[in-house]
């Protein structure tokens, strides 16, 4: 190859940049691509005379002086021209097609060789060329080459400066001095900020304090969660969901919160609908002769199914005790639904005013449907008037004291008269619903609803009060002279039998007290978060709990005689005062009985219950439950006057179709009922909603 300076035609000592201008001016000149459209001898001529130009080019700018001591020493510049490989140029690459901008030609992206190996290769230094023929490949030992390549890196260290070298060894130098001094100054600030311990020891303790806050974290934020549904259930109870007492005709409308408490609409107007058929039964009972009435009784469904609606009333109270309980505890508490003390002191009411509150609230749901029947039993009943024998002998059953026995429902004691003495034997479930409104709201309020524990203690209390009740029933049925079963109530005896056994145990209040607390057991787990999260996440044992005391009540019930013969045998004593107390009607066997459906049906823990809860929610059975106190109160005087009215209909039936008399009985008094309970709520009660 030629000299590179008169290839590119510049001077030996020209600078960089002029290398740089001569060889565009001719590489341009050269360049393939300026040549495309010559013939092949022509483009070829080009084509070597680009590659020296190149070479010629990249041997200058990698360092003029260097070139001039490796050409000097080795003869010229022939003998190391190694960058021109004539079989890597015809064989590599993209053959032929040269990109100016690269070191290495037929790539066209630059070259194959990086780093270390595209110096050695390009300045010639450990290059097979310049070692003696026992280190050339093929006939050295790898191990010497290793050592030619490493005496080669040796050799690159020539282009470095003295200043770079120099800047190279003081940061080197102040490297090792800053470790040297900053690993026992670390270890000193460790000892002295960590009392001697451990890195082990302090980095158990960083992970296990990590855990305690992430769980504090996750506890908070499932308390929030919880505070805000719970808010938003009281929200919502004040402002949608029914007043705590049975007469109420405020309305369930949607789901609160968790728990979807729309199909206590249903239960209450179904409830009131059975009492009504009961009380339509014992009317129809007393006009048949006992033989009639015993083989109808055990042999057909309506019978039977009339007889148990004594079941509402226990429904009734239930539910006026579950949904008192549920009222007034978040108000009492002074919070959303959570009584802690302190937060709650600095926002809520006195319990004083709250209960005044409350009274107020309940004597305007109950007060005006309870003054209008008053005064029509006034009207009816007077003792002037004069009654078909039906209609006497109707009015007797309920009304038979009016308008003398007044003064027990002016007092709310009509539970405490024998049923043939009341004006308005009905009246007696007001009596006991009015006694725990007025107890209920002073008792929670002396257990200190704004101190910490106070659902504890309200729990024990409802505890103390089931067994107090129980043992109370017990007693008293143990006090009374009774048997059973009860035989024919056309007997004065068997009908004298009957009423011991309902003022012992079925009309007092005391006599109610186990099933209030109950019932208000329910409304204080309804309320209480974690009790009511353990429970919703074991659906089974509610429906498991609600199917089994079904079924105890339907075996109990069909087990038994409903009109026995005259000469079957009593019960023992002690067997008579046992089922009385735990089996008969307001026992805690049947509070429980209602509380556990009330809980299957709200949280609808299985499709059956899920199924009944989704049909007592719809909106025939929320009106119905609206007028359900007005039907309640008037439905008595609505029979008697119907009664009173076709006295010789009733009288057909009976003799010749006895099941569609009592049958058509029902009907009439329930249709007549609600109209009269409409007239009544929209013209009083709605006037005081």
């Amino acid at each position: 190859m030629a000299d590179p300076w008169s290839l590119l035609g510049v001077q030996p000592d020209a600078s960089k940049a002029q290398i740089k201008a001569a060889f565009r001016k001719k590489a341009m000149a050269h360049h393939p691509d300026m040549h495309s459209t010559a013939s092949e001898g022509v483009q070829k001529a080009h084509d070597a005379a680009f590659k020296a130009l190149n070479e010629a080019y990249q041997a200058l700018m990698d360092g003029s002086h260097r070139y001039r001591q490796r050409s000097a020493g080795r003869g010229g510049f022939a003998q190391t021209s190694h960058y021109y490989n004539a079989s890597a140029s015809s064989s590599g690459g993209a053959g032929g097609h040269y990109n100016p901008y690269s070191s290495y030609y037929g790539s066209g992206t630059g070259s194959r060789y990086s780093g270390w190996r595209q110096y050695r290769r390009r300045s010639g230094f450990g290059h097979a060329r310049d070692l003696p023929l026992f280190l050339e490949p093929g006939h050295a030992d790898p191990l010497l080459l290793w050592l030619a390549d490493f005496t080669g890196l040796f050799r690159s260290f020539a282009g470095i400066s003295r200043a770079g070298a120099a800047v190279t060894t003081t940061l080197g130098l102040l490297l090792v001095g800053g470790v040297l001094l900053l690993e026992p100054l670390t270890g000193a600030m460790w000892e002295r900020n960590n009392s001697g311990k451990l890195f082990s020891s302090i980095e158990e303790d960083y992970k296990r304090r990590k855990q305690q806050q992430q769980q504090a974290t996750l506890a908070a934020a499932v308390a929030a969660a919880q505070e805000r549904v719970m808010q938003h259930a009281t929200t919502a109870a004040a402002q949608e969901q029914p007043d705590a007492d049975m007469g109420a005709p405020k309305l369930f409308h949607a789901s609160d919160g968790l728990l979807s408490l729309s199909c206590l609409n249903g239960v209450r107007a179904l409830a009131n609908v059975w009492v009504l058929v009961v009380h339509c039964w014992t009317l129809w009972s007393v006009l048949l002769p006992y033989d009639v009435l015993r083989q109808l009784g055990n042999h057909s469904w309506l019978p039977w199914v009339a007889v148990q609606g004594a079941c509402g009333a226990d429904t009734f109270l239930v539910l006026s005790a579950v949904l008192a309980t549920y009222h007034l505890l978040p108000v009492l508490e002074g919070s959303g639904g959570k009584g802690n003390g302190s937060a709650a002191k600095q926002h809520g009411s006195s319990c004083r005013q709250v209960v005044l509150k409350y009274w107020r609230r309940r004597a305007l749901r109950i007060l005006p449907a309870y003054a209008v029947a008053n005064l029509l039993a006034l009207v009816m009943f007077w003792p002037t008037r004069q009654l078909p024998p039906l209609g006497s002998q109707a009015r007797d059953v309920s009304y038979g004291r009016c308008p003398h026995a007044l003064w027990a429902n002016v007092f709310f004691v009509t539970n405490r008269l024998s049923l043939p003495q009341t004006c308005g034997g009905q009246f007696w479930t007001t009596s006991i619903v009015v006694h725990m409104y007025t107890a209920w709201p002073l008792l929670l309020c002396a257990l200190r609803p704004r101190v910490p524990g106070f659902r504890a203690r309200v729990a024990v209390a409802l505890a103390a009060a089931v067994a107090a009740g129980t043992a109370w029933r017990f007693w008293s049925a143990s006090q009374a002279k009774f048997h059973l079963p009860v035989g024919d109530r056309t007997v004065p005896e068997e009908e004298a039998n009957l009423t011991r056994i309902l003022e012992t145990v079925y009309f007092p209040t005391l006599s109610r007290l186990a099933e209030l607390a109950i019932g208000a057991a329910l409304g204080l787990l309804l309320r209480s978060h974690t009790a009511i999260s353990w429970v919703m996440r074991r659906p089974m044992l509610v429906s498991g709990t609600a199917f089994a005391l079904q079924g105890m009540y339907l075996i109990t019930v069909s087990g038994g005689n409903l009109h026995p013969p005259k000469d079957v045998p009593l019960l023992p004593p002690l067997a008579a005062k046992l089922v009385a107390t735990f089996l008969f009607y307001g026992s805690p066997f049947h509070a429980c009985l209602v509380s556990a459906t009330l809980l299957a049906l709200v949280l609808r823990s299985d499709p059956l219950h899920a199924a009944a809860a989704r049909l007592l929610s719809t909106r025939p059975l929320a009106a119905a439950a609206t007028l359900s106190y007005s039907v309640y109160l008037l439905h008595e005087m609505v029979k008697i006057g119907l009664v009173t009215v076709a006295p010789g209909l009733l009288t057909a039936f009976l003799d010749n179709a006895p099941q569609a008399a009592l049958a058509g009985l029902i009907a009439a008094t329930l249709v007549a009922s609600y109209a009269v309970g409409y007239l009544n709520w929209r013209l009083v009660e709605r006037r005081f909603y």
